[in-house]
């Protein structure tokens, strides 16, 4: 990856955009099996990631919640959706620290993907293909969970 496509992939970009670029990246056939697979995996993943987290940056405090028979409470996000309409989430404490587990699991995954990619093609620009093997070994982090929102009165999973 030269600076110039590390520099696409981080500046303000929306995401599809780049996981666009990502993909076209990606998709050269000089990119040995493996990191197609885990390149699966964390386009997926980071998809996920990036629409929790820009849900949650882009609601607000709605209120608070208890479940007295689950002993757990939380808070309530509210947003609208692009038809207009007001949507709910409700959220514990756990939730929240989930979700910035996960965003930081895929982005530790994600360096060390496009780490071990570069080493990759700059042993192969340098005629030597085969002196670096690529890892397994790079953990898949499981998938994140999308955070649910409901339209107001849709009690439907209550929490």
């Amino acid at each position: 990856m030269s600076a110039f496509d590390v520099d696409m992939l981080f500046e303000r970009k929306k995401n599809d955009a780049r996981l666009q670029r990502f993909d076209q990246l990606y998709n050269r056939p000089d990119i040995h099996e493996l990191y197609k697979d885990l390149r699966a995996h964390f386009a997926t993943g980071y998809k996920v990631c990036a629409d929790n987290r820009n849900s949650i940056m882009h609601s607000s405090f709605n209120g608070r919640f208890v479940n007295a028979a689950q002993d757990r409470g939380g808070i309530v996000l509210a947003k609208y959706s692009k038809s207009g309409q007001q949507i709910l989430c409700p959220v514990t404490l756990e939730d929240l620290r989930r979700v910035a587990d996960e965003i930081h699991d895929f982005s530790m995954f994600g360096f060390s993907l496009a780490s071990d990619t570069e080493s990759s093609l700059k042993m192969a620009a340098a005629g030597n293909p085969s002196a670096f093997v690529p890892r397994p070994s790079i953990d898949k982090p499981p998938m994140p969970q999308a955070l649910i929102w409901r339209p107001l009165g849709d009690r439907s999973g209550d929490v």
